[in-house]
Order: C-alpha cells, then structure tokens, then sequence
C-alpha cells in the first residue's frame, strides 16, 4: 500500500468581505483541494493493535492581513469611517 500517494494542490479563490453601509469587496485568496491517502492496518510490532493513519488536505499555517472598506452609506449622525477589518488567509 502507497500511503504516500495524496493529491492536494492549493486553488485561488475570491472571498466578498461586506460590511453594513459599506461597499462590498473581493478579497484574492486561496483554498485547498484535493485527497490525501488514509488507512488502519494491524501493527508490525504490536500484534493486537492496530495502526492509522488519516491524512487530509488542509492548510499548513495562516496570514492575518488589513483591508479597508469605503463606507459611503454611513447613517445620519454619524461619521463617514473607513472600517478595516482583519481578515485571514490559509496558506500551504
């Protein structure tokens, strides 16, 4: 059995950040897909035990990142703001 055979690749995607009263926007990204091998197999050493071993594909660390928003719909009274939100970003 290969168990090292997986096929997990990383694909851009674009994720819309939308604030209330303020003007939606795309947000470049990434996202993982794909298939990683699993298995459960009686041990070598351990002849009443069993061994597993569930691999996924999934992101290895993450990226924080500031994005401002222009908010032109602000309500009577208040100010008109630029509202910068933290957003962030799976990396492989």
């Amino acid at each position: 059995m290969d168990v090292q055979k997986y096929d997990c690749q990383v694909t851009p995607v674009i994720h819309v950040l939308q604030y209330p009263g303020c003007v939606p926007k795309p947000i470049p990204s990434f996202a993982c897909i794909g298939r990683c091998a699993s298995y459960i197999q009686v041990s070598g050493s351990k002849i009443w035990q069993m061994e597993r071993s569930c691999m996924c594909c999934q992101e290895s660390g993450e990226r924080e990142a500031s994005v401002s928003l222009f908010c032109p719909k602000a309500k009577n009274g208040e100010k008109k703001f630029r509202k910068d939100p933290e957003v962030k970003a799976a990396l492989t």
